[in-house]
Parts: structure tokens; sequence; C-alpha cells
């Protein structure tokens, strides 16, 4: 029932940018003020991604953004976007007013290996950068290489790690924590 993680976090700038989406896909961004029908499509695409539906209602609640490559008239990759408290392997999160903490990609089966994760992953620090965010940051289990090489692919450098033990997949408690780019500015709260 408890598994030791060791968890990634990486950094990038925003930068006000345009990510040219690859050719079958256009960028969907979504909020709390979205239409009914836009937040059906959101609640859709984590149902299908395995993810409970209810986490859609609280995200936007506390002012979390959706985005995701529309492909076909469906959501092909999506992932979420945080300005607020994040915890990241038991370990609090320092929070600026220009800083943003990505987290919850995913990418549907069919689509996968196309670049469409790394893709959005710029295409978002585009328009973070747009509305003054100056900096990303993105965290993944060190198991995961699949999306750690998306994450250095979209331009995101590591800069600390925890680890931690997950008591039933829903509580982490730290045991170590370190900064690998000991100039940048302080990653945890």
């Amino acid at each position: 029932m408890a598994r030791k993680n060791r968890t990634m976090i990486y950094v990038a700038p925003c930068a006000a940018a345009t990510e040219v989406p690859p050719a079958d896909v256009a960028l969907l961004q979504a909020t709390a003020a979205s239409s009914a029908a836009v937040r059906a499509r959101v609640r859709a695409a984590m149902r299908r991604a395995n993810e409970s539906e209810p986490l859609v209602a609280r995200r936007f609640a506390r002012g979390d953004e959706f985005f995701a490559w529309l492909g076909g008239g469906d959501i092909v990759c999506f992932g979420w976007v945080t300005r607020g408290p994040r915890w990241i392997g038991g370990v609090r999160m320092a929070l600026r007013p220009d800083r943003a903490f990505l987290f919850n990609f995913y990418t549907f089966d069919g689509r996968r290996g196309r670049g469409l994760y790394p893709a959005l992953l710029r295409a978002i620090r585009g328009v973070l950068g747009g509305t003054g965010f100056a900096e990303a940051f993105i965290d993944v289990n060190v198991r995961n290489v699949a999306s750690a090489k998306g994450i250095e692919k979209a331009g995101f450098a590591p800069i600390a790690r925890t680890e931690h033990w997950s008591v039933l997949e829903r509580w982490s408690v730290n045991i170590a924590h370190e900064m690998l780019e000991p100039t940048s500015a302080p990653v945890f709260g």
C-alpha cells in the first residue's frame, strides 16, 4: 500500500510566442468560465484517460486551466495548469505570481509518438508568457522515461528532485528533496 517514489522537477521560461500546432490539431484552452459543452468535453477526456471525473469541477473551482490538442473533433492530448498551491513529492512548491505549475498530462493511444506532448508543453508556455508568467514547472516520476523525454524535448531543464513515500496512491510523505541547480530561484516553499 506504500511505495517509494522519486520525482524530477523541471523548469522552463515562459515567453509570449506562438507554437505552430502540428498539422492536424488545434489548441483548446478551458476554464471554469468555458461553455458547458467545452467543460463536458474536458470531463469526457478525463474519463477516457481513466481519471476521476469529479476532479474537473474541483480543478476549475480553484482556478486551474485545461489545455488540449483537438484532432478530428476529439481531445487527443491534454494537461492542466495551476497557479495555486502545488505539492510535489510531499513538498510544497514556492508560490510566486509569475510561476505556473503544469501537471496531469495524457496523450491518447493512436496519437502517441507524434510529438503532441512536447508541442502542447511549448504552446502552454507561449500562452502563459503572453499573460505575464515568467516560468513554468512540471514534475515527473523518474520511472516515466517517455514523459521525461517529452518534457526535455519541450525545452524544460531539471531543477530539483524529491524522494517520497506514496501511501495508498493518495498521500505523499517526503523523505528528501534537493535543488539540482543552486543558482535558480527557490522552488520549495
